[in-house]
């Protein structure tokens, strides 16, 4: 098995690209529904919706799910992470105005991530998701990535209640490739990191098995344990 894969693509041998775009922010809802028993998203979201002047960031997706947070009264900064720009010129145009932007980018490439920081600037992220389907297939799982990354999202998000929900392969699938993810939540459970992992067992991309996982920064712990330990 490619250990830096994971190995999920049940339409085709090795899928040019996923095959869900356009959800909703309430198709996400209910995904992370299956994890969110502490209704911890919500809490976040009627908050970040009285506070206003909200920075949220929606890794491997177009600007769908942002664009119907904006339409229901968020206002702030937006951007989407993605390879394909599918929005048409008037939408384009009309999201930039509401601040609404996109970032062309592969998240296996240094430069993206130097992009979306760029973006963020001196501010912080008060929602950061993921929620990649298909996506996932190209997302390395060797440990050394998931560390980067983790590291990464983590100094993006607001120390201020900052919360990232992120669509994983399973928990099982991660410990196959060595990223000890039991090991790792008994250490944030130990710094008292608010987190959750769930799994999402039959999702609309062909029924398929995901992890999903809920992560919120708190001021009095900056410091993200290491995933490796």
């Amino acid at each position: 098995m490619n250990q830096e894969r994971f190995s999920r693509h049940p339409w085709n041998d090795v899928p040019s690209e996923w095959q869900i775009f356009g959800d909703n922010f309430s198709d996400y809802r209910s995904d992370f529904r299956v994890v969110d028993g502490d209704d911890v998203i919500n809490k976040k979201l009627r908050e970040l919706k009285s506070r206003g002047n909200t920075v949220m960031v929606d890794l491997m997706a177009d600007t769908s799910a942002l664009d119907q947070l904006d339409a229901n009264g968020f206002r702030g900064r937006f951007l989407g992470v993605g390879l394909n720009d599918k929005r048409e010129k008037e939408a384009r145009i009309s999201q930039e105005a509401r601040n609404i932007s996109f970032v062309n980018g592969d998240l296996n490439k240094s430069h993206t991530w130097k992009e979306i920081a760029d973006w963020v600037g001196g501010s912080k992220i008060d929602l950061l998701m993921e929620r990649g389907y298909g996506g996932l297939y190209f997302v390395p799982t060797y440990v050394h990535y998931q560390r980067a990354v983790m590291s990464r999202m983590w100094d993006m998000l607001n120390p201020d209640g900052g919360l990232m929900m992120l669509q994983t392969p399973t928990k099982d699938a991660l410990e196959e490739r060595g990223i000890a993810i039991s090991a790792w939540q008994n250490q944030l459970n130990q710094k008292g990191i608010y987190n959750k992992f769930g799994k999402l067992a039959a999702s609309k991309d062909y029924g398929q098995s995901y992890g999903l996982m809920i992560l919120q920064k708190q001021s009095n712990i900056l410091q993200l344990p290491d995933i490796m330990g």
